[in-house]
Order: structure tokens, then sequence, then C-alpha cells
């Protein structure tokens, strides 16, 4: 606890797709794969959510990652 995304080199890509949430100010879907240790393939889905008190300027960002074994 207390840290942040950026915190985690790996999670680079994760940051990314924050920042276009945050560009974009409206709730997508996305499903990807990753490449953990060694060759291991993971795929997950993320739903991210912006929010603003103003109607016009994110300033609030929810995001949920799913994981899924192949």
């Amino acid at each position: 606890m207390g840290k942040y995304v950026n915190d985690y080199p790996e999670m680079k890509r994760v940051t990314e797709f924050l920042m276009r949430g945050t560009e974009m100010r409206k709730p997508y879907f996305y499903y990807n794969t990753y490449k953990s240790n060694g060759d291991f393939m993971r795929h997950y889905s993320s739903l991210v959510l912006p929010f603003s008190n103003d109607g016009e300027n994110v300033n609030i960002m929810m995001a949920c990652i799913s994981f899924v074994d192949a």
C-alpha cells in the first residue's frame, strides 16, 4: 500500500492506458496480453473509468484489471 503505478517499471503500459483515459475523458475497455518473467504470457482485460467534478477535467481515475491465465 502507499505505492503509485509508476513505482513499478513493469507497469509502464498500464500507466499509458490510464493516461489515455485522461485524454479521452470517457470510459473504455481493452483486452491485451502481458509477458511476465520468462516467456509466460498472461491475458488480461481492463476497464478504465475517468471521473470529473466539473465535467471537463479528469480528476479521479478508477481502473480494474482482470488477469486470465491461458
